[in-house]
């Protein structure tokens, strides 16, 4: 019988500052709301865990600004700008997926992001957006760390979600070892 030891972690992290730099695309939509708390576990973001709002508010990113997934989590507050909108509404958006076949400033939207947005039925529509805090949509509650269920002694896979910014650097350190800036 091995028993495996018990791992002891410290952790830090620095947010990312916003940039306001206005980007247009084109808008589609590809999937309905998630259910559960780890609703985004299957999307190319992988989180662990998901706030409430940002369960049905969420968006995968185009390939090129997703930048090997560093554009995770960060949210995008977005308005319809295509005459054909029945809205003219910005709201905000949790990114947490990837659309490989979007072009640079499109945004793929979950259905009521959708709705929400343009007031229409689905199509493919102007929109313009930006990277934006994500006060609307996180929980009233501290950020949460998760720690991947397959971790061991050997591989750890840690998130942090319910922050305001997206994650701009992650240190991590073990008992008896120095800080370890992660990827």
């Amino acid at each position: 019988l091995y028993i495996m030891p018990r791992l002891t972690f410290q952790i830090s992290f620095s947010l990312a500052l916003l940039t306001f730099t206005k980007f247009s695309g084109d808008a589609t939509v590809y999937t309905d709301a998630v259910s559960s708390s780890n609703g985004f576990s299957g999307f190319a973001c992988g989180f662990l865990y998901a706030p409430a709002k940002a369960r049905s508010l969420f968006a995968a990113i185009n390939a090129p600004q997703y930048e090997g997934s560093n554009n995770c989590g960060r949210c995008a507050k977005v308005k319809c700008v295509d005459s054909r909108c029945k809205s003219q509404k910005e709201i905000t958006v949790m990114l947490v997926d990837k659309c490989p076949e979007c072009k640079l400033g499109d945004l793929d939207f979950s259905m009521p992001a959708w709705e929400e947005i343009t007031g229409h039925s689905p199509d493919r529509l102007k929109i313009e957006w930006d990277f934006e805090s994500c006060d609307e949509l996180i929980d009233n509650a501290p950020p949460k760390l998760s720690i991947d269920p397959g971790a061991n002694p050997w591989w750890v896979s840690v998130q942090i979600s319910n922050h305001r910014f997206g994650i701009k650097s992650l240190r991590i350190k073990s008992s008896g070892a120095d800080w370890k800036l992660t990827n």
